[in-house]
């Protein structure tokens, strides 16, 4: 800012300069060259006002840069932080797994509620046959969970017209089961 003080003297001790050679006439050629200094005088005061701004700016940032750099970053806390974590975590889940007995994994059971599964029916229609029985089949009948009653039931309860006349007569016993199975399968047996 001082300069531009310095330079201010110097522009108005040149106009001075000027104004003196300059005859009287010539007054507006001399209100347009102070004019003129004017204008360059004050942009130039404009300007170091913006930097003078700009420079405490600067200062300020580095001040507050230096002092981030005085404080110390945690990055190797917070490495070592985050392994432990990664650690606690494994060793959560190690316990967590199935515990091994003699070279096998112990697997606990898990009971999930799966939707209701509709079985198609079946009324001796012999195209119907396959589609019906491979159904009826891995849902019922080779699940070990049943008793051969309960399996004569879910057939019985899926039946109708005449298949289910053909096994009508039999009683809900476990034999009968097996023989209700064996008359539908050869009863019904697709021709190909």
């Amino acid at each position: 800012m001082t300069k531009v003080c310095e330079y201010k003297e110097k522009v108005e001790l040149q106009s001075e300069k000027l104004c003196s050679h300059l005859p009287d006439e010539d007054s507006e050629l001399l209100e347009k060259v102070i004019g003129e200094d004017s204008d360059i005088y004050y942009a130039a005061i404009e300007c170091c006002e913006e930097l003078r701004d700009q420079i405490e700016k600067l200062m300020s940032w580095q001040k507050e840069s230096e002092a981030v750099k005085q404080e110390p970053f945690p990055i190797e806390s917070a490495f070592e932080r985050l392994r432990q974590e990664v650690q606690d975590l494994r060793s959560d889940q190690r316990r967590k797994l199935p515990k091994r007995e003699s070279g096998n994994f112990r697997v606990p059971r898990c009971n999930v509620n799966v939707p209701k599964l509709e079985l198609s029916s079946f009324g001796g229609d012999r195209t119907k046959r396959i589609e019906f029985w491979d159904s009826f089949d891995s849902s019922v009948h080779t699940n070990g969970s049943l008793t051969n009653v309960d399996k004569f039931n879910y057939l019985k309860g899926k039946v109708f017209g005449q298949a289910r006349e053909v096994i009508s007569g039999l009683a809900l016993t476990n034999e009968n089961y097996i023989l209700a199975v064996n008359i539908l399968k050869e009863g019904y047996r697709n021709v190909q």
